[in-house]
């Protein structure tokens, strides 16, 4: 099967550059298309080592609202997640309502590893594809859209990659011990992954596999066959954005967020009173808020701020490296006033990180169990791990704000608020 695909299909560099901002204007479209509707979105990468999987994953997140999605690079299982059902710990993974997830690598790579090893078990290798049948078809039966890739290039055109990547000392660290090997087994790979792709290429969960030779051609691919299952999800047609609104996109789509929350019975309380209206002006020395004193006048010109971005963009991915090899966590705090734009400057602050290397949490009012715990419960459960930039939004006043509601928003089951057929399931 994978032998009859055409690996010479390409994409000139000018229409590459002309096609991407009118797809990932459509994309992001459609992420708020998926946020006002509660849709949890599954889109899985797997292909062979060397075909640029982070990269294109980049293309099809850097212009969506990074809040709304998670990238979850999977390796293999750790001690402690050995001693649960092999498919546990990517239960903790699934998108809450609303959320787009992006796994680079997926349950599919135990799989595959287990049935092109040495130790290859054929009653385990029949388990685990109807393990993944029905884990796929739980998800879609709650709602969930699923997008299954393969990315797919010869034995000649991966050790091509591999030899320029090796001799590059920033990316030498990049190929593996299971990416050499699995070159030197690209045929049993080859044969565990055409027989993978039978058993469950199924109609809730199709998989799609991208001739991946040429790179343009391959993340043009990606974002068209991702637009169209979502396009055909919501029955209706991406919107193009006007240039001058989408770059405002961002900076208001969390509107949406607002909208969302207080659908879900968490309303946004008002403002908390000045200290002027608490003590009176005469109590406030004058000169002392920080705030007066910013210069809400300054400005640059779109030239200057072009050529001074990519030029900060270059630097913070050079610190996202360093971060990652001195294995150091860094958090960023973003607090503002509504339509600031922490949405925006979250964005090009990303653009050009790897999007393994993040995690932005969109905080809300704290609800159920968690007001009966401290302030810092809401956001010190979003600190975890090592060597990963987290930024987060509105991480502490989103509990002062609440600390007066009385209001619920319902059972939840980690993904958000229950549908009403959920609820009454686990009632």
């Amino acid at each position: 099967m994978l032998e009859q695909i055409d690996l010479d299909r390409s994409l000139k560099k000018s229409d590459y550059r002309e096609l991407l901002p009118e797809l990932q204007t459509r994309l992001f479209d459609m992420e708020q298309a998926v946020l006002e509707n509660q849709l949890p979105v599954l889109i899985v990468f797997e292909g062979w080592a060397g075909t640029g999987k982070v990269r294109t994953i980049g293309a099809l997140t850097r212009r969506l609202d990074p809040r709304g999605v998670r990238v979850h690079p999977i390796t293999p299982p750790r001690t402690y997640e050995t001693q649960y059902p092999w498919l546990y710990r990517f239960w903790l993974k699934i998108p809450r309502y609303g959320q787009i997830a992006v796994f680079d690598r997926s349950w599919y790579r135990e799989v595959i590893a287990q049935r092109a090893g040495s130790n290859y078990d054929q009653q385990r290798w029949l388990e685990q594809c109807s393990d993944v049948a029905s884990f796929e078809r739980q998800l879609s039966d709650d709602g969930a859209v699923i997008i299954k890739f393969w990315l797919h290039i010869s034995k000649k055109e991966q050790a091509n990659r591999f030899a320029k990547i090796t001799a590059d000392p920033l990316t030498a660290h990049q190929i593996t011990a299971e990416d050499r090997r699995q070159h030197r087994h690209y045929y049993r790979v080859r044969a565990a992954v055409e027989d993978l792709i039978a058993r469950t290429d199924l109609p809730f969960a199709p998989w799609h596999v991208v001739p991946a030779t040429d790179k343009y051609f391959a993340r043009i691919a990606v974002i068209q066959t991702v637009l169209a299952s979502l396009e055909a999800r919501f029955g209706r047609p991406s919107v193009v954005l006007p240039a001058n609104a989408y770059s405002q996109a961002a900076d208001t789509s969390s509107n949406i967020y607002r909208r969302v929350r207080e659908g879900a019975g968490l309303r946004m309380p008002p403002p908390l009173l000045s200290l002027e209206s608490k003590l009176g002006e005469e109590h406030v020395r004058p000169n002392v808020s920080a705030l007066r004193r910013v210069d809400l006048s300054l400005s640059l010109d779109e030239k200057t701020y072009s050529a001074e971005l990519k030029q900060l963009q270059a630097r913070i991915y050079r610190l996202g490296l360093m971060l990652y090899h001195q294995k150091r966590p860094a958090v960023l705090v973003f607090e503002g006033w509504d339509a600031a734009g922490k949405g925006g400057a979250i964005q090009r602050l990303t653009a050009e990180l790897d999007p393994r290397s993040y995690t932005v949490h969109a905080i809300a009012a704290p609800s159920g169990m968690i007001k009966c715990g401290t302030t810092c419960i809401v956001s010190g459960a979003d600190y975890r791990h090592a060597a990963q930039l987290r930024s987060l939004i509105a991480p502490g006043m989103a509990g002062c704000w609440s600390s007066g509601s009385r209001a619920s928003p319902g059972p939840t089951n980690g993904r958000g608020p229950m549908p009403r057929s959920t609820i009454s399931s686990a009632s």
